[in-house]
């Protein structure tokens, strides 16, 4: 079941939202002009560069301290993360890609993928007071990867 849906992701990431980014500022650009849309496009990828480099190793090295802890993210590194990825969507061309990235950067938008993504976390990575343990398979087995503790 996971291979299956990270093909589908992959399909949808590499195929389906490129599709979707040419159609939308094809149909943008013929309502408002193209020099409007690539200037977009150019100011936006900007802004995501400034991001990115505002939080992107401090929030990369908060995950990893976080992840060596054993210990599920909490609300501020979530959204950090969450921010971080806003500033990739934003380096990324395309509209849609941008309005994605816009949301995630407005706090309560930001809140609500923040719980959603939050949930899907610890419904995968299940902790019990002796191990870790990682959901491996899509029939709902959990292998334990390694004890808790000193």
């Amino acid at each position: 079941m996971e291979g299956t849906l990270g093909a589908v992701v992959l399909f949808f990431v590499f195929v389906v939202a490129p599709l979707l980014e040419i159609v939308t500022a094809v149909s943008l650009a013929k309502a408002i002009g193209w020099g409007a849309v690539l200037t977009e496009m150019a100011v936006a990828g900007v802004a995501g560069v400034f991001v990115v480099r505002a939080v992107g190793l401090s929030v990369w090295r908060r995950v990893r301290r976080v992840l060596d802890q054993e210990r599920l993210p909490g609300d501020e590194t979530a959204d950090a993360l969450l921010i971080l990825l806003a500033g990739v969507l934003l380096v990324v061309p395309g509209l849609l890609s941008d309005l994605a990235a816009l949301l995630l950067l407005f706090p309560p938008t930001r809140a609500a993928a923040r719980r959603s993504a939050l949930r899907r976390w610890r419904e995968r990575v299940q902790v019990s007071s002796d191990y870790i343990d990682v959901e491996s398979t899509g029939d709902g087995v959990h292998t334990p990867r390694r004890p808790l503790g000193p």
